[in-house]
């Protein structure tokens, strides 16, 4: 237990030295370097116990943690630029399951929020801005699909930041789930199939989301 709360502590020395510069990115990397370097230290330490208590620092449970999503052509919506930032999505999905296998959910859970908030806020705009120059015809219902997610993501976000905040990173992690599952899978599919079956269109918001 000591040593998950050690972990947690160095995760967040670094996020307040960094502060603004923290990025998702960032902490993805970090966290890729503390599975690699715990794996290493854990071959070489042997029966040192010392060097085997070191090491549970960076992996708790001392096991190689790989992503819970893969991206892949089923969850592609046939929109590059869309897809871009679905990734960013499944990135803060995969960055929390690791932070929960590594028994680091909590520790993790602010940045990954705070992400989250910036992406829903950017991602949606985004979204709506392409479907306007569409024309759209699902538009109102997709935009209302938006703001009942943003007002989760608002609710969870308001909530984690109060003193007797109830969030969990297994509730975060499920949102996500569900998210990626019903919304991406659903509603943003269909807005690449319209796009896609009218190429003149998909050339047209292609050039709006470059302006």
């Amino acid at each position: 237990e000591h040593f998950r709360y050690m972990r947690e502590a160095v995760l967040y020395a670094i996020k307040t030295l960094l502060g603004k510069e923290y990025t998702n990115e960032i902490a993805q990397a970090w966290s890729e370097g503390f599975e690699m370097l715990s794996h290493a230290m854990q071959k070489q330490a042997g029966e040192n116990p010392g060097a085997v208590a070191y090491a549970r620092i960076f992996n708790p449970k001392g096991e190689q943690i790989g992503p819970l999503v893969e991206w892949s052509d089923q969850l592609s919506v046939g929109v590059v630029q869309i897809d871009n930032e679905h990734k960013k999505l499944v990135g803060l999905l995969n960055e929390l399951h690791r932070a929960l296998q590594a028994g680091t959910g909590q520790g993790a859970l602010g940045g990954i929020l705070e992400g989250l908030y910036q992406y829903t806020c950017y991602h949606f705009a985004h979204e709506e801005i392409l479907f306007l120059g569409a024309n759209y015809p699902d538009y109102e219902k997709h935009c209302k699909l938006h703001k009942i997610l943003t007002t989760k993501v608002l609710e969870i976000y308001t909530d984690f930041q109060s003193e007797k905040s109830t969030v969990q990173p297994e509730q975060v992690l499920e949102f996500l789930k569900v998210w990626l599952s019903q919304h991406i899978l659903g509603a943003d599919k269909e807005f690449g199939m319209f796009l896609n079956a009218n190429p003149h269109i998909l050339q047209s918001t292609a050039r709006t989301a470059r302006l």
